[in-house]
């Protein structure tokens, strides 16, 4: 029963909530985990920092399993996807050296681009931002052997 509440929420949500700002708040929600893994580690609680580390990791991970890789979306896709496995493994190295100083750089990049994604939920990234989209993503630390035109990810598709 309590499966079916769950599942009914999630639908209801899913149905009032865009898709983007779905987006804007599961990096919220990353780093609400973060904020709280970094007391955990403070207070010494190792399974809580687990856990919290986990929980962050499995929203990373989503968020990377939900990219649409096609023609028009291929290069931001790909950045995006280098950008979560980053994420991931940065993540994954937390839960073995409990770096509060990791956590503030992971907390750091999702913020950078938590805002991006703010500003295109807001409708405020049109062409004319496509640069600062750039700007964002390009603060995250995503690697790329080329430089992908990110225009595009005003367009990409999130099946969340």
């Amino acid at each position: 029963m309590a499966y079916s509440n769950n599942f009914n929420a999630y639908q209801k949500a899913n149905e009032t909530v865009s898709e983007v700002r779905q987006v804007v708040m599961l990096y919220e929600g990353a780093i609400s985990f973060i904020e709280q893994a970094k007391v955990a580690i403070e207070e010494r609680n190792y399974e809580r920092r687990y856990n919290l580390i986990n929980k962050a990791i499995a929203i990373v991970t989503g968020l990377n399993s939900c990219l649409e890789f096609n023609d028009e979306t291929n290069e931001v896709a790909t950045a995006l996807d280098e950008y979560y496995q980053s994420l991931d493994m940065r993540l994954l190295y937390i839960n073995t050296n409990d770096s509060i100083e990791d956590c503030d750089g992971v907390i750091e990049d999702l913020r950078v681009m938590l805002n991006a994604w703010r500003d295109i939920a807001d409708g405020s990234a049109d062409n004319s931002n496509d640069s600062e989209i750039e700007e964002e993503i390009g603060k995250s630390k995503v690697q790329s052997s080329s430089s992908p035109d990110l225009s595009a990810l005003k367009d990409i598709q999130i099946n969340v």
